[in-house]
């Protein structure tokens, strides 16, 4: 194992960076489309609308991941009572615990994040934290002498009792690098902005030296943090702040993928994700395994904008009629205006040839059936709408409809189970002797 330092952690960080990349550029594709900033061709004075139909589908497939009533199961280590009653102690607090992450600490709860990013892009990392500011293992020790001590202990250590310290949170993946072939990662790398008055906090809660902070307090700082099974470490703004054991042994990462991805087929001259030539595939690459929702349907979606832009650009004119004429226009403007619905207007040479209407152009039946399919398109390569309650003029049976939600549910099997073996592993992290915590 090498030493852990600075110069370390950059060049792993630099290798995952690159070996990343693809995925990287395949998700702000996909971002674009959900967050509906993605380019498409129009030609002015049409202004661009743009439909929520990526946003919507996204949605809908997160509703279905996240539970609003987690299961948590464990199973006793042996046999007897005694262990059934332990197994059913950590199940019970299991499940606490992901309720109180549901509903208090991100803004955005955790695991609705994490059923996102899981849709969307295809991947999720979630990451265990233990909060210094809420748990102090000497908060008893550190009761000040005097009278009344031995009440005031039994205080302190009443509010030990329910402090809640456990933090769940999944980061956005491209914040966090981790080898992408290991179920369980063996080394990671998360890389966060904060400013500097937190950065100082943060280095206080945990008793580390924050003298060398000295930036504005409002200054945004980059802090990486390395966690491999021996070692930790945490670098601010490229300076090194902190290395020491890691007093678990394990990385407090886990992450999955959508199941919706597969490994290219090796054939010569074939580039990996490090930009290198090899004549045979070294098993998936980042890209290959991170699919997200979106993958399949991004062409089928930015044709269906660039056509409501132009029918919506068509009904307006249609609308708001544009004129030709041979007058003073803006003067036949204002007579237009002044006469208002019903009105009569004076003109000076031959009111057939003074007003001219744009010539809207009439649209057959082949456009409405362009639509349709695009939109068959992008249910086929997602879901069916069934599953957002919407019925289908192609299945006009209760039977049918629930056959086709069925389904659609099949779809959905993989990512499910690997958002709840993200949440099975970030539970087990926590399951560890925590006494003397190492996050």
């Amino acid at each position: 194992m090498p030493d852990i330092d600075n110069a370390y952690v950059k060049k792993l960080r630099d290798h995952f960076t690159k070996l990343w990349l693809p995925a990287h550029g395949n998700w702000q594709t996909w971002h674009e489309v959900y967050d509906q900033k993605h380019t498409i061709q129009y030609a002015a004075p049409a202004n661009v609308r743009k439909l929520s139909i990526a946003r919507s589908k996204i949605s809908v497939m997160n509703d279905i991941l996240i539970a609003d009533k987690p299961k948590v199961t464990r199973k006793p280590v042996k046999e007897g009572k005694v262990h059934e009653d332990k197994a059913d102690k950590v199940e019970n607090w299991g499940k606490a615990l992901l309720a109180h992450v549901m509903l208090t600490g991100a803004a955005i709860p955790p695991f609705r994040s994490g059923g996102t990013f899981l849709s969307l892009l295809g991947y999720a990392t979630g990451v265990a934290r233990w909060d210094d500011k809420v748990w102090d293992a000497n908060a008893v020790k550190k009761v000040a002498r005097g009278p009344g001590l031995h009440k005031r202990q039994e205080e302190a250590a009443r509010e030990q009792a329910k402090a809640f310290p456990f933090v769940i949170e999944f980061p956005h993946p491209a914040r966090i690098l981790l080898p992408h072939q290991e179920r369980r990662p063996s080394v990671g790398i998360e890389i966060a902005s904060m400013y500097a008055f937190q950065v100082e906090q943060m280095l206080d809660a945990q008793g580390l030296d924050a003298s060398d902070v000295h930036a504005d307090p409002f200054t945004a700082m980059e802090v990486v943090s390395y966690w491999d099974e021996k070692k930790k470490g945490l670098f601010v703004a490229g300076q090194e702040a902190e290395i020491r054991d890691n007093g678990y042994g394990i990385v407090p990462f886990t992450h999955g993928f959508s199941g919706f991805g597969h490994e290219h087929m090796p054939t010569a001259g074939y580039t990996n994700s490090y930009g290198a030539a090899v004549a045979g595939s070294a098993g998936p690459a980042p890209e290959d395994m991170a699919v997200g929702l979106l993958a399949g349907v991004t062409d089928s979606i930015l044709a269906l904008d660039e056509m409501n832009t132009a029918l919506t650009h068509l009904v307006q004119l249609a609308t708001y009629t544009q004129y030709f004429t041979n007058e003073n226009a803006e003067e036949l403007a204002r007579k237009m205006a002044d006469a208002g619905y019903g009105g009569f207007i004076h003109v000076d040479g031959d009111p057939a040839r003074a007003l001219q209407p744009t010539q809207i152009p009439q649209m057959g039946a082949w456009v409405s059936e362009q639509i349709n399919r695009l939109y068959r398109d992008i249910d086929d390569g997602t879901f069916q709408g069934a599953i957002a309650g919407q019925s289908s003029p192609n299945v006009p049976t209760a039977t049918g409809q629930a056959m086709q939600v069925g389904q659609i549910f099949l779809k959905f099997g993989m990512p499910l189970r690997q958002l709840g073996l993200m949440a099975g592993e970030l539970l087990g992290f926590f399951l560890r002797p925590y006494d003397s915590p190492a996050w």
